[in-house]
């Protein structure tokens, strides 16, 4: 007999008990477990009337009389209510939990979070155990920088080109929950070092629902005319028979951000500077409109179809000034070069894929998916700049670069259940990708004179990489006890051709992937598991094509033709337990790479260039300790903590076995009060210790923040408030870098605006009655 257990919101609920009865109450003929999905099979040899019961803490018990045979059934959804107990008269009810567990990590409920609607997905994980986020949006898993991001279980084109600037954006007013997986599975994709972000959006239902947000972020409150963030998104949820469509729209824009820059680079030995130093100021504005949609249709119970896709439209307008300053060695002569530049950049990216989903009568829990997906962008860039030198050898010079991408994506994946909660998972999968550029650079000595090509800085490439995959996955369990042991193959064929520089790429390599997973329920709620994993880093064209930019002649950067994969083995215990109103979570692991990507800088003394350079051959050891806590102390009070520290020992042979080692992490907390019935003020404060790079480090930070929401017409219109950092310096937020060799020493400042006040209304309405979706979606996670 299989089964679905679910909440009154249709989230399913794992580790729910399952429980036959001959009659109620009397002795258990048989009993298992929910899975990570709600499912659950038991076994059973008995026929006629009988009883189900199923429980879960903070639920009320649920009785269901089956009729029992020799055939297999299923009993559908069995939902569970949150349960209400009566004390001396006062009812008190269990307040929705935030946080829940997974048998691969843990799901962040935002449809339970009273401040979702108001916020982005950024401000979501911010408050997610195992997550951290600094002061840049920048999102770290487990202490790690390298994971994917996925929408309903697929890679979408916005969060494939940048995933913390998308987060930024994406509303948290269609986010139903976020699944933080830190023990992916063989059937993910093996990139992604840190895990897995999927972000399940609220599905279609019967009814139709829709909401209207607009935004307005104020980075300096004293001038509204600049540093300016704001935007609007509206969602529509229709479902009616066997039909679902899902729309949105997302508008975003930043108007006259403004950033400094200072610079300084020492030479440290003889060289043909001794120091060089640069000031500046930047200047842009960004307009990007963004959608998207899905078509659902069910064409009977056991099968159905899904159509989507996206699009994304972004304009950026930026402008730079610099003063560059230049000693020489030894420092009796002094250079100053006034350096302007403008550059505009419009890019499209276009999506769209099918999902068809069978299942199987005999067992539903039996299913076949087959999935197509394809991504097109086109990215158009124009970059001018102004060398003014005070040695009267000016340079001007003209880039444009014209680029295609194309990827197409086909996959397929089996899952068979067996008896006693064993369950087998295969699948097959092609990513087949396609990129060209054209990138062509003018140069003149004079501003009125006239642009001549500049062969020697003009490149045309032709890219392709072709992974397939296969994997297999078997889990099962035993007792208390679960398992989950996996093997995926990929195979990766790269071929490119650079022109400029007579290069071609050529790669082929297989690499096989092992993957495990054991982990123990407790009596008492808590969960242990450890695993491991191998996980694969595979570099883009942009970090393969040998092309160098040296728009500034003395800082350039560049890719690398020879560049391999960076494989990581992964270990990791973790904890987690749920009671009543706390959620804990406690992870230890270790991860180490012995073909660590380094990206650094080679300072060649004898012309006084700095180049920036991907390097393999590197090695990596990290530990890392993770703590999180969620707690609800009454109905009113929500809070957070968060903690992650790493210690970190990264060294490179390419860069005169140069090594680092040190403590990194952030810790910090957030909350909410209820004030009231329309009123919720909510702050955040959190620390982050300095980043270790090979080369060198950054600097340590603090960030604070308070705000509120007020319910002017409950479930209807939403208005919201912010402010960040209110007495933070000048309000600006500084980052030191700091790089280092025996060859030189440099030190960037970056002045970005800190202090923000950020003001939103939302607008609900509609009617929705009953989860229905079954899409299933496609997801490549396989690039660095």
């Amino acid at each position: 007999m299989t089964g679905t257990v679910i909440d009154s919101i249709g989230h399913p609920l794992q580790y729910a008990t399952i429980a036959l009865f001959k009659e109620k109450k009397e002795k258990v003929i048989s009993m298992t477990y929910t899975d990570s999905k709600g499912k659950f099979l038991i076994t059973h040899s008995n026929t006629g009337e009988h009883w189900l019961q199923v429980s879960l803490e903070g639920y009320e018990v649920s009785w269901n009389r089956v009729m029992l045979n020799k055939e297999d059934m299923d009993v559908g959804s069995i939902i569970l209510k949150t349960s209400i107990k009566e004390l001396q008269g006062v009812t008190v009810t269990n307040t929705k939990r935030l946080v829940s567990m997974r048998e691969d990590g843990i799901s962040y409920n935002a449809e339970n979070d009273p401040m979702a609607n108001s916020e982005k997905a950024l401000d979501l994980l911010k408050k997610t155990p195992m997550v951290s986020v600094d002061g840049n949006g920048k999102v770290m898993i487990n202490g790690q920088t390298s994971f994917r991001v996925l929408v309903n279980g697929r890679e979408t084109a916005q969060f494939a080109r940048d995933a913390s600037e998308a987060l930024k954006n994406y509303p948290g007013s269609i986010i139903k929950r976020i699944d933080i997986i830190t023990n992916p599975s063989a059937k993910y994709d093996a990139e992604g070092v840190g895990g897995l972000i999927n972000i399940i959006t609220k599905k279609n239902v019967i009814g139709y629902n829709a909401s209207v947000d607009i935004w307005n972020n104020y980075f300096n409150p004293f001038d509204w005319s600049s540093n300016v963030a704001r935007g609007g998104n509206m969602t529509f949820n229709m479902k009616k028979d066997k039909v679902g469509l899902v729309v949105g729209l997302l508008y975003d824009g930043n108007q006259n951000f403004i950033y400094r820059e200072n610079e300084t680079i020492r030479s440290l030995s003889s060289a043909a500077f001794s120091k060089r130093t640069s000031t500046g100021i930047s200047q842009s504005s960004t307009y990007s409109p963004e959608g998207n949609w899905e078509l659902t249709y069910e064409i009977d119970s056991m099968n159905a179809i899904s159509i989507y896709g996206t699009f994304d439209r972004t304009r950026n307008e930026s402008d730079k000034s610099r003063l560059f300053t230049l000693e020489g060695n030894p420092s009796t002569t002094t250079i100053q070069s006034d350096f302007l530049s403008v550059q505009n950049q419009k890019s499209i990216d276009l999506s769209s894929g099918i999902d068809y989903i069978k299942k199987f009568k005999s067992n539903p829990a039996k299913e076949f998916t087959i999935k197509l997906y394809g991504v097109f962008g086109d990215n158009d860039l124009r970059n001018t700049s102004a060398q003014y030198n005070s040695t009267g050898s000016d340079r001007f010079i003209l880039n444009d670069n014209i680029s295609s991408d194309k990827q197409y994506t086909i996959q397929t994946d089996y899952i068979l259940p067996g008896k006693n909660k064993r369950i087998l998972e295969i699948g097959a999968k092609a990513i087949l990708r396609r990129a060209i550029s054209d990138y062509q650079s003018y140069i003149k000595s004079t501003a009125s004179g006239t642009y001549q090509p500049n062969p020697l800085n003009s490149d045309n490439f032709n890219y392709h990489q072709n992974v397939y995959s296969t994997y297999a996955s078997k889990s099962f369990t035993s007792g208390r006890l679960n398992f989950r042991i996996g093997l995926r193959m990929e195979h990766t064929v790269i071929n490119g051709n650079f022109i400029s520089t007579g290069t071609a790429v050529q790669q082929s390599y297989t690499r096989w992937l092992p993957n495990f997973l054991v982990g123990a329920r407790t009596k008492n709620g808590s969960y242990f598991s450890f695993s491991y994993s191998q996980r694969l880093n595979r570099p883009y064209v942009n970090a393969l094509n040998p092309f160098v930019n040296n728009i500034d002649s003395l800082n350039v950067s560049t890719g690398n033709p020879n560049l391999g994969p960076q494989l990581s083995h992964v270990m990791n215990f973790q904890y987690r337990l749920s009671g009543k109103k706390i959620f804990t979570t406690f992870s230890l692991g270790y991860n180490f790479s012995n073909s660590y990507i380094i990206y650094g800088y080679f300072f060649n003394k004898s012309t006084g260039v700095t180049t920036f350079q991907p390097q393999n051959g590197g090695t990596s050891r990290i530990a890392f300790l993770n703590i999180g806590l969620n707690a609800t102390p009454s109905k009113s009070v929500r809070l957070n903590f968060n903690g992650n520290i790493s210690y970190l020992r990264i060294a490179s042979p390419s860069l005169g076995q140069q090594t680092n080692q040190g403590f990194s992490g952030q810790t910090g907390t957030n909350g909410s009060y209820e004030i009231g019935s329309k009123l919720i003020a909510t702050w955040f404060a959190n620390y982050y210790f300095p980043v270790l790079l090979l080369q060198g480090n950054v600097n340590a930070y603090y960030a604070y923040g308070f705000g509120s929401r007020y319910i002017i017409s409950k479930g209807k219109l939403f208005a919201s408030v912010s402010i960040n950092n209110l007495f933070n310096k000048r309000g600006e937020f500084l980052r030191i870098r700091e790089f280092a060799d025996a060859n030189f020493a440099s030190e960037v400042k970056t002045f970005n605006r800190f202090r923000g006040v950020t003001m939103s209304l939302t607008w609900s309405f509609g009617k929705l009655d009953q989860s229905v979706s079954k899409k299933k979606g496609i997801s490549n996670t396989d690039l660095l």
